[in-house]
């Protein structure tokens, strides 16, 4: 599970990035190209009964979502680490 978090929040950092440094508004971004099933399914099993509303969040507001997600992410890979 550390692994699939770590993985994750790399890919979720990268895409933040690029959207800070690039075409920011510019072009429509599919998160969906980005992350995998398995980052999806990672999300819905940290947030347990949050996990499908924010996977949807995540999807349909991506630009907006990112910033707020990444730091969440790494505090939920920081305290998994901490216990496993």
């Amino acid at each position: 599970m550390v692994e699939i978090l770590r993985s994750l929040t790399k890919r979720a950092k990268l895409e933040k990035m690029m959207i800070q440094g690039g075409d920011s508004g510019k072009q429509p971004i599919r998160i969906e190209d980005h992350l995998k099933d398995v980052n999806f399914r990672c999300i819905e099993k940290i947030y347990k009964q949050h996990g499908i509303e924010f996977v949807q969040v995540l999807c349909d507001n991506p630009r907006d979502a990112l910033p707020i997600v990444v730091p969440w992410l790494q505090k939920k890979l920081k305290k998994f680490k901490k216990v496993a």
